[in-house]
């Protein structure tokens, strides 16, 4: 665990001490999420400023890092990312009827 920890921090150029576990239950299937302790707080805003950049890497693309959340901002964050992924499922199903209304204009024109 520490090591694939110590490869993401290196793939954004940081090399900080930590303490890291895995976080709740153990299920079938199911990646469980790590919880990461940092001993400087200015490292957790440097790594968190460049966490953006795992993106963009081969290895480590479906890496996530985010801050922790009290209970109130977790369920915050949960409405946010909910609400968004509503409406891009709506901004889909549009997309999808306006090609639908466009390909049977061009079959009747």
């Amino acid at each position: 665990l520490s090591g694939r920890i110590t490869a993401v921090f290196e793939e954004i150029s940081e090399k900080p001490s930590f303490e890291a576990a895995r976080i709740g239950k153990v299920e079938n299937g199911k990646v469980r999420p790590i919880k990461v302790s940092l001993r400087s707080s200015n490292a957790v805003h440097q790594i968190l400023a460049k966490a953006r950049n795992l993106r963009m890497s081969t290895s480590h693309r479906s890496v996530y890092i985010e801050p922790d959340r009290s209970p109130d901002e977790r369920v915050k964050q949960k409405g946010t990312v909910n609400r968004d992924e509503t409406q891009k499922q709506k901004k889909t199903v549009a997309n999808i009827i306006m090609s639908e209304v466009a390909a049977y204009v061009a079959k009747i024109s």
